[in-house]
């Protein structure tokens, strides 16, 4: 007697469904393998094969055959991920653009774009766009401007055309709006004219006039030389002729993530979050070799959401060294919002802090992070700073330059020495807080040189 049954239709869908959630690189195999069972099961293992297409120059002319013998399944991308290789990028300046541009004209209706350039050295910031083909250029624009679009992101190009801001007015239907290392051509000339791309999505297209700011975003995120974009987003480029003309409508922003690598990404940043009035998530990062501080950070904050705020996320990724200040002003800034932010549940600082001095970090910077810490516990000497808050994590991680002068096992025991001590000795008030989940510890990592 056997217990084994043969597998109903809708348990073969429901596994179908869970092939569809594997990573992306596992999935279309998984599912191939599944259209080999049954016939019936092809239509639904096709909506997921093609849910998700990552772009590849080889791969174009097998595509559009696929698309041109079966036109259902141009209807299945919702992803799409374009991202400029050397090979990617001489393929679309070359004469191949008018099958690039039909290429990208067969995704009429995506949720989810990412357009990224490549630099063409490591010294560069970003691709310049001017030195794409001018047809790819429009293809690209259509796709940024479809009105499906629920999540964009936009990054590491210079001379990014204003108009290609100026249309995300009419986005109605976007809800996370990411862009990085992107600046703008503000004195273009010449104006581009975009046809709109094909959609049945109607409705996108009636919810919000040429003149309407985009209001209906959610998540803004805002990478390192950015500042020129964001002033266009926020009406706020004094160069452009559309000063005072917002793209964007800040007051239905709930979670903002902004990087800084100097102080005008530093002073835009600033200005975002005080023109964002219901924000509940705030995350600041200084990058790598930022010159920039958290100074007037609290302000921002305050000017805005300190009435909706729930969760402050700082972050430094080897910025600057500042041996007397190793958080970077954010000390201050949080003791500002003590007893303002009423409804702060949580706050996450992580410090990635480099020194080439191995024999300064066990003594110097040990002892400037205790003091910074001893300035942090003070705030919560009043038991009415922050009456909300649930979770307080610090983390330091001290990546130290090998130095051959120095025994690396010496050096370790010395510097677990000195964090033992930072960690035992501060945050008393902290820690005797009620039903708070509290994180501190200091870290160390090699770097090797060169």
């Amino acid at each position: 007697m056997t217990l084994s049954r043969p597998l109903s239709l809708d348990e073969y869908h429901l596994i179908i469904n869970a092939l569809a959630q594997l990573p992306w690189h596992f999935r279309p195999s998984a599912l191939r393998y599944m259209c080999l069972t049954h016939r019936s099961f092809i239509p639904l293992c096709q909506r997921f094969i093609f849910q998700i297409i990552v772009y590849d120059p080889d791969k174009v002319d097998a595509f559009l055959e696929i698309i041109q013998n079966s036109p259902h399944l141009a209807l299945y991308p919702q992803e799409f991920y374009l991202t400029f290789s050397y090979r990617s990028a001489s393929v679309l300046a070359s004469r191949q653009h008018e099958k690039t541009v039909r290429y990208l004209d067969t995704f009429k209706y995506l949720r989810v774009l990412t357009v990224s350039g490549a630099s063409e050295s490591k010294h560069a910031v970003g691709r310049d766009w001017n030195m794409l083909n001018p047809q790819v250029c429009e293809a690209l624009l259509r796709l940024i401007h479809s009105p499906s679009l629920e999540t964009l992101e936009v990054s590491r190009f210079v001379n990014f055309p204003l108009q290609g801001l100026l249309k995300l007015k009419s986005s109605a239907n976007i809800r996370s709006l990411s862009i990085t290392t992107l600046r703008v051509d503000i004195y273009a000339k010449s104006a581009i004219q975009i046809a709109p791309i094909e959609s049945t999505n109607t409705s996108a297209l009636e919810a919000t006039s040429p003149d309407t700011p985009l209001t209906r975003l959610l998540d803004f995120t805002v990478g390192t030389n950015s500042a020129s974009a964001l002033e266009v987003l926020m009406g706020t480029s004094s160069a452009s002729r559309h000063y005072n003309s917002p793209v964007l409508e800040f007051g239905h922003l709930r979670k903002i993530n902004t990087s800084w690598e100097n102080n005008l990404d530093a002073k835009t940043g600033k200005s975002m979050i005080a023109a964002s009035l219901c924000l509940e998530e705030i995350t600041c990062i200084l990058s790598n070799d930022s010159d920039a501080t958290y100074k007037g950070l609290a302000d921002s904050i305050l000017a805005g959401s300190f009435q909706t705020l729930r969760e402050l996320k700082i972050y430094t990724y080897e910025p600057l060294e500042n041996e007397y200040d190793p958080f970077h002003g954010s000390v201050q800034e949080i003791a500002k919002l003590a007893e303002r932010v009423d409804r702060l549940e949580t706050i996450t600082m992580r410090f990635q802090h480099y020194t080439a001095y191995a024999a300064d970090a066990p003594f110097g910077l040990c002892e400037a992070i205790e003091a910074g810490c001893n300035a942090l516990d003070k705030v919560f000497v009043n038991r009415s700073a922050f009456p909300s808050l649930r979770s307080l994590a610090i983390n330091f991680l001290v990546s130290i330059l090998d130095d051959p002068s120095f025994g690396i096992y010496v050096l370790e025991q010395k510097f677990a020495a000195s964090a033992d001590g930072v960690e035992g000795r501060t945050f008393q008030n902290v820690k005797s807080i009620p039903d708070i989940e509290f994180e501190f510890n200091v870290n160390m990592e090699w770097t090797p040189e060169g």
